[in-house]
């Protein structure tokens, strides 16, 4: 598929042809990238008085489905037979011609590159909102909080039995597509390993990290053959204090994934009690 990205657009009043710009979809066929503007989703509101509500509701559904996406692609690549069901350049091109409701698309535009997060948000502080590359001071505070108790619930606990802050990319593990930093990860008949994810981070950068952290406990799995019912992953994300946000929602989304086990950053010592019951050991060279 040829990387494409589409403007996701807001008509207050259907019945012209004047349009809000909220957020922007890009594809390069292995993901998806979507980002919206708080502000300009702000301003859509403003402009529909007791329709406010519908802006909301729209952008829930498009993250969701854009979640849902990703998540299939990332199944497809195990898979003999890859996905068809894709969003394709087609499919907006045909929106743009013959939507007219209060969502609407732009043509798309092709580019000559892969996409990436850096290049998706500079994209994005280019067409839509230059203000997405400023973040509030006061989620450095709540990160450092975040972090400074895993270190010493967890990571110093655990650093001489386990890896710790280790970085897995292609080169200690040859199917891996993209590299990945593990807080700690050991094995002893099974994997016990644990992720943090901060969730006052963009939901771009959510869906990023979620996404890989899946990907790579499928291919760790199949790597040493273990089976995924056995180990004990762990991803350790306090819950966003936003209900109804799209953060909270992925945070929902998440926390009854098979795959690994949802703690907060108060209850990392459980995931230190797990290694030393498991009597995990390093196991990479």
């Amino acid at each position: 598929m040829q990387t494409f990205y589409t403007i996701i657009k807001i008509a207050p009043n259907t019945m012209t042809d004047d349009c809000l710009s909220i957020g922007l979809l890009a594809c390069d066929g292995s993901k998806y990238w979507l980002q919206f503007s708080e502000e300009r989703k702000n301003a859509s509101k403003r402009l529909m008085d007791e329709n406010a509500h519908t802006v909301d509701f729209i952008v829930k559904q498009i993250s969701l489905h854009i979640q849902k996406l990703n998540k299939e692609i990332i199944k497809s690549n195990t898979e003999l037979f890859p996905l068809n069901s894709l969003l394709n350049s087609e499919y907006f091109s045909y929106l743009n011609n013959y939507s007219n409701g209060l969502l609407r698309f732009s043509k798309p535009s092709f580019l000559n590159d892969v996409i990436n997060e850096e290049k998706f948000l500079k994209l994005f502080a280019l067409l839509i909102d230059k203000n997405i590359e400023r973040e509030p001071k006061v989620k450095d505070t709540a990160n450092e909080k975040f972090y400074a108790a895993i270190n010493k619930n967890l990571i110093k606990k655990v650093e001489k039995k386990i890896h710790t802050k280790v970085n897995i990319n292609s080169s200690t593990l040859p199917s891996m597509y993209f590299q990945y930093e593990m807080d700690c990860i050991g094995l002893n008949g099974a994997f016990v390993g644990a992720k943090s994810i901060p969730f006052n981070k963009s939901v771009l950068t959510l869906d990023k990290d979620i996404s890989h952290y899946i990907a790579l406990i499928s291919l760790l799995s199949t790597k040493y053959n273990k089976d995924v019912k056995k180990n004990n992953f762990f991803l350790i994300a306090d819950e966003p204090t936003i209900i109804n946000s799209v953060e909270h929602n992925t945070w929902e989304n998440i926390i009854n994934n098979p795959l690994f086990k949802v703690v907060n950053s108060e209850q990392v010592n459980t995931i230190a009690e797990k290694v030393e019951q498991t009597k995990a050991k390093k196991f990479l060279v």
